[in-house]
């Protein structure tokens, strides 16, 4: 396994702080003061900070540099339903390079997936899982869309470590992706772009029923058997909360 960078260990660390109410939305980040609280130079901290501006969680702007913006339900279901229409175009036209060795890679991929999943490693199962998604985009020719799938994929995987996975949820996935196989195998496109899809559209519930069941959220938790329990699950916010720059004036400085 590829050993992190310094900036993607401070993204990590600062992704993990919004989710956990350390940042409230609105809040500006400054370079000294993460500097300080990760205890790494400003360089990899200001790398740091244009990953996560790219995954959309902060603007950055010209005179107040890095701001927090609002991390709710709408902005996990835009996340995943941006990732279904990628999937639905990457799988419908893999169909027109497929061969048997491809399907025989994505079989492997799937397993080593499963695997990770039966061990509760929850980095190796985020590698096996971006690897086994990224290998439809590979099979289909599209490296521009597949780097606009995996643009947001730490974000994803960041917001599991934070928010947990239900044991179901894994079981469900592993199901899902046999699926997939199998449609592929039996080259049978619209299941296939269908099992996509819905994979999606169940990982979008189950996140955003992990989301309220966290402090901050709208509900009360939830006593379900996890398979990734959630690094959140005792925190609190504790920054006070200012006015969050309107979103048209955050992208237009961007």
């Amino acid at each position: 396994m590829a050993t992190d960078t310094l900036r993607e260990r401070t993204a990590r660390q600062i992704r993990a702080d919004i989710f956990g109410g350390v940042f409230a939305p609105g809040v500006r980040l400054t370079i000294d003061d993460l500097s300080k609280r990760y205890r790494v130079s400003p360089q990899p901290v200001r790398e740091a900070l244009h990953m996560i501006a790219g995954e959309r969680l902060i603007w950055i702007h010209p005179r107040r540099g890095a701001i927090v913006r609002s991390f709710d339900a709408t902005f996990v279901s835009n996340i995943f339903d941006c990732r279904a229409a990628l999937d639905r175009m990457a799988v419908g036209k893999c169909f027109d390079y497929l061969t048997s060795k491809d399907v025989d890679r994505m079989h492997v991929l799937q397993l080593q997936h499963e695997k990770a999943l039966a061990d509760r490693d929850i980095r190796e199962s985020f590698l096996t899982n971006r690897a086994f998604h990224a290998e439809i985009y590979i099979i289909a020719r599209n490296e521009e869309a597949m780097h606009m799938m995996l643009g947001g994929w730490e974000l994803k995987h960041a917001m599991r470590r934070f928010f947990g996975m239900s044991s179901s949820r894994g079981a469900a996935v592993i199901e899902e992706h046999r699926m997939l196989v199998a449609a592929l195998r039996e080259r049978n496109r619209d299941l296939a772009v269908a099992t996509a899809v819905t994979h999606c559209e169940l990982a979008k519930r189950e996140l955003l029923v992990r989301l309220q069941a966290v402090p901050g959220g709208d509900g009360t938790g939830s006593d379900e058997d996890m398979i990734f329990v959630p690094e959140g699950a005792d925190r609190a916010p504790v920054s006070k909360q200012i006015a969050p720059i309107p979103m048209q004036a955050a992208g237009a400085a961007r």
